[in-house]
């Protein structure tokens, strides 16, 4: 579980946002917007690895109402939770992707929004691991990281709820799919943001 800290920026940001942004929006009214979620990571492709994620988006709105962002997610697994008996217990997996997304807001009632959205992904996965070995009688220990990197599609499932304030809370449904193995990883996440 990701600790206090990596939430408290994000929190904080939000909060000194929200008391610049107390008129009230019409449904066209904004340009701008920052939004970002911790929650839950399923990778599917490394034998289902479950962690967590904590992402973060900002975006432009368009004259013609098309949403353009760019998008940061960080997100961590650890292999003893892995169905995969080839993995090693203890093995922590980190991934990294940088997201240029376009995406629609379509109002379903009043303040409740649902936004579809795809996007093109740069994937990082950074493993981990210490190498011990005995030399002339003396026990060596060494780090190294191995890392991976893909292009892929992301394609978001966002819901969002709208205060009058310019505050909007929701939830996201990610899926990445990336070019050279095919569906990667799921995520489930609340989202908070605010429009601007």
């Amino acid at each position: 579980m990701f600790k206090f800290k990596y939430l408290l920026m994000p929190v904080v940001l939000f909060l000194t946002l929200s008391v610049y942004s107390q008129e009230p929006i019409d449904k066209n009214g904004f340009r701008g917007f920052v939004k970002f979620g911790p929650g839950y990571y399923m990778n599917v492709f490394d034998g289902v690895l479950n962690g967590q994620t904590l992402w973060a988006e900002a975006g432009y709105k368009l004259p013609n109402n098309l949403l353009v962002s760019i998008g940061f997610m960080y997100s961590k697994t650890n292999a003893e939770n892995s169905a995969n008996v080839l993995q090693e217990n203890g093995t922590f997996y980190f991934y990294q992707d940088y997201s240029l997304n376009f995406s629609y807001e379509f109002v379903i009632k009043g303040n409740h929004k649902f936004v579809p959205g795809i996007g093109l992904v740069y994937d990082i996965m950074l493993i981990p691991s210490v190498d011990a070995y005995i030399q002339g009688g003396e026990l060596y220990l060494g780090t190294r990281v191995l890392d991976d990197h893909e292009l892929g599609i992301n394609m978001n499932l966002d819901y969002h709820y709208d205060f009058k304030n310019r505050l909007f809370i929701g939830a996201r449904v990610r899926g990445t799919y990336l070019i050279s193995i095919g569906i990667d990883h799921i995520v489930f996440s609340p989202i908070i943001g605010v429009k601007f």
